[in-house]
């Protein structure tokens, strides 16, 4: 890392001996950057203030001057200051405005948009007396005026905002009417605000937010909006990371941010080089990898601080803004150039292994979407397919790999009676360890299905979640295959075993494992969550016959839910106790209820093969959740594929009509169809970098781009021999297949 104040260099972990040639070859590199010299220190000591860049000036507004948790109309400032980020030399003073901090500062067009933030109504010496702000303000350098924009629907202060093209996003925060919040009830807000700056006239618009917390991040980049850290609303300090898809509406998380003193609380943030940047108190600046799977440290700062700013200079360089820390008030600001790999900056060192870094822990990747954050790998494949880098047999059955810390996990069975959880190398496929326990291997005598293992292993904290058919659930140790609990669904803790037998990938939700066991019609405990440390029961809920879907996690303003599509109806659930909120009557025969929950937003899609349509439900928080259908389509029946939202669009086969290949492509606001395409036979699918990655049944490999005009085939291959249901899995550029026989194949697709 380079650290540039005015007139000094510091290169930190420099080797001592260093070699004098690389040494000249990395200083010629350096002499343009030192004539870059960080602005001043700020002009006043202050924490909770707003600060942007535009057209190469460093603005910040207002904050708080006084001492920690002391704030009063002396402390709180409304001075509005700029500085020149290369070469300048001294704080120019602006026109300022209201006192104010926890506000935001944003740029567009060459203006200067400060929105919300609370003012002081007390003195000094007197009872904390805070007041939010609805008020947002526009300030154009030309002319030095600030102007009035649309203000915020109510006050809100201790928020974020970012400016995506036209669009401001404000999120996070409260509002105080008069206390500071300790003691007293303050508002906390869930819903993220929206101003088209083109079409100021239809003012804010409001969206569902998932959470309630305060002193966050907000950070654009890579098509979606992350909120970082902050404090919840019941004052627990947060290391959650939430993402937004402005596009989609869809909600999604984040790997949670490295621990740290206060956590993520008046964490900084920014977006830099195509990558998510973090600053908590700890003083090191973190990336989100490429697959925003895990943060890595990439810079730090001296002194360390929080309640600072972290703003993108150009390529490579960023300057970090003020802040605090247990010394008081930081005035520094300093300018960061984050170190990029070079030969000329320390020898390269030989790695006989590669470690892949990416992580696909569960059932249809990061958020059981079937949508993988990879860019950048291959897509332009010779005829005969991209280099196959090894190939291996699991046992029958159709469980989907993951990939954690370098090693696949999937399941199989021997066809002699014993079901297999293996662990591989995932670049050379070398088997690391294999469990083996007796299980049965044949699913029902229906040849459509396959035998073995249908659900594929969760790996959590380096424990190994597994599901055989007939109700075995293990935990492992995801580095060795050791026992650490084991049950039996059925057996011990009363299930029913479902027609084809179970095929439920297990939920693991903080520190719970939730899982559809299906009980005896009369009796009631057919959702299970049990202690994911121990395999003890915490909580048994609900009735009725298991499905085969695997259930997923939900948040809705602040709200978390599990929903679970069991054998008979749609539930959503209560995660502390099981309570079922709200259910929605659909089945098939056999009771194949098997496709994962689908959210538009925090609508919910169920389908089946049934009778009844495809369903958009929309459904309020309360008492009576008066579920409603949004829109209902009668050729988007699904079973052995789940479909996957983007652009707006559900893309899905529809497997209503057999012998039919119908990829379809449906308006997830209103269900209309906009094509259906027969261009890629039926399979299972994945979304990567605006691609679909599709398995036929067949065992192609098909690549198509993902567009909401068309399907058209970019490459294809075949990769295996026989049937094939299982989902493909993307990690680290290399494509993980598998054939209901067990054969799985690995390809190479990193550039």
């Amino acid at each position: 890392m380079l650290r540039f104040h005015p007139g000094k260099l510091c290169l930190k972990k420099l080797p001592m001996k260093f070699p004098h040639l690389v040494f000249f070859a990395l200083l010629a590199l350096l002499l343009p950057a030192l004539a870059s010299e960080s602005p001043p220190d700020l002009p006043q000591p202050a924490v909770s203030f707003g600060a942007t860049l535009s057209d190469g000036w460093l603005y910040i507004y207002g904050g708080n001057t006084g001492k920690a948790h002391e704030f009063h109309r002396e402390s709180i400032s409304g001075n509005f200051f700029r500085a020149k980020v290369s070469g300048g030399t001294e704080w120019e003073k602006l026109p300022g405005g209201q006192a104010l901090l926890s506000s935001s500062l944003v740029s567009h067009g060459g203006k200067i948009i400060r929105i919300g933030g609370m003012g002081a109504r007390n003195n000094k010496g007197e009872k904390n007396d805070l007041h939010s702000t609805e008020e947002v303000m526009s300030y154009d350098p030309a002319t030095q005026r600030w102007d009035a924009l649309p203000s915020l629907p109510e006050p809100r202060s201790s928020h974020d905002a970012v400016v995506v093209g036209d669009l401001i996003y404000v999120a996070g925060g409260w509002q105080l009417a008069g206390d500071d919040g300790d003691g007293a009830k303050a508002t906390w807000h869930s819903t993220v605000l929206v101003l088209d700056l083109n079409a100021l006239d239809r003012g804010w618009k409001s969206l569902p937010q998932p959470f309630q917390r305060r002193a966050i991040a907000a950070v654009a980049e890579g098509g979606r909006i992350w909120f970082l850290g902050g404090m919840d609303n019941h004052e627990t300090l947060s290391l959650a990371v939430d993402w937004f898809r402005p596009e989609t509406g869809e909600w999604g998380k984040g790997p949670d941010l490295p621990k740290s003193p206060m956590s993520g609380f008046g964490m900084a943030g920014c977006a830099l080089d195509n990558k998510v940047l973090a600053s908590p108190l700890s003083g090191k600046i973190y990336a989100l990898n490429d697959s925003a799977t895990q943060w890595e440290e990439v810079a730090r700062l001296t002194p360390a601080r929080f309640f600072h700013r972290l703003l993108p200079v150009q390529e490579g360089l960023l300057v970090a803004v003020g802040g605090s820390n247990h010394d008081g008030h930081v005035r520094l600001v300093e300018l960061i150039a984050l170190k990029k790999e070079s030969a000329a900056s320390e020898p390269k060192k030989e790695s006989p292994k590669p470690v892949l870094e990416a992580q696909w822990s569960q059932w249809r990747g990061p958020q059981r979407d079937g949508v993988s954050m990879e860019k950048g790998w291959r897509k332009d494949w010779p005829k005969e397919g991209p280099k196959a880098l090894w190939r291996a047999n699991a046992g029958v059955g159709m469980s989907s790999s993951v990939v954690v810390d370098g090693r696949l996990f999937t399941q199989g069975n021997d066809g002699q009676g014993n079901d297999c959880i293996v662990a591989l190398d995932a670049l050379t496929g070398d088997q690391l360890w294999k469990f083996a326990f007796p299980c049965k291997s044949a699913a029902h005598e229906m040849p459509i299905v396959p035998n073995g293992p249908g659900a594929t292993p969760t790996v959590v904290d380096g424990q190994l979640f597994a599901l055989s058919r007939e109700g075995d659930l293990l935990c492992l140790a995801a580095a060795t295959g050791d026992v650490v609990w084991r049950t039996q669904l059925i057996s011990e803790l009363g299930g029913k075993r479902p027609v084809y037998g179970y095929t439920q990938s297990p939920l693991i939700d903080r520190g719970l494992l939730i899982q559809d066991i299906g009980c005896e019609p009369g009796k009631t405990g057919s959702t299970v969550a049990l202690d994911s440390a121990n395999g003890k029961v915490r909580w048994r809920a609900g009735s009725g016959e298991a499905g085969y879907s695997s259930a997923r996690v939900l948040e809705r303003e602040g709200r978390h839910f599990v929903t679970m599509f069991k054998g008979e109806t749609f539930d959503l659930l209560d995660p502390t106790d099981g309570r079922v909120l709200w259910s929605h009557r659909t089945t098939a025969r056999d009771f194949c209820n098997a496709l994962t929950p689908v959210f538009v937003g925090h609508r919910i899609l169920v389908s089946n093969t049934g009778i009844d349509p495809a369903k958009l439900l929309e459904w309020d928080l309360g008492e009576r959740p008066n579920v409603r259908e949004v829109w209902s389509h009668k050729q988007f029946a699904l079973l052995f594929n789940n479909p996957i939202l983007t652009q707006g669009a559900l893309f899905g086969f529809n497997e209503k009509r057999s012998g039919h290949v119908e990829f379809t492509c449906l308006d997830a606001a209103t269900g209309e169809s906009r094509w259906v395409s027969d261009a890629v036979p039926v399979g299972t699918f994945i979304l990567a970098d605006g691609h679909w990655i599709f398995l036929t049944r067949a065992g192609e490999i098909i690549v198509a781009p993902s567009t909401l005009e068309t399907l058209s085939v970019k490459a294809q291959f075949k990769a295996l021999e026989g049937k094939c249901y299982a989902t493909p899995t993307l990690a680290s550029g290399v494509l993980y297949v598998r054939n209901n026989a067990g054969e799985i194949a690995a390809f190479d697709l990193r550039p």
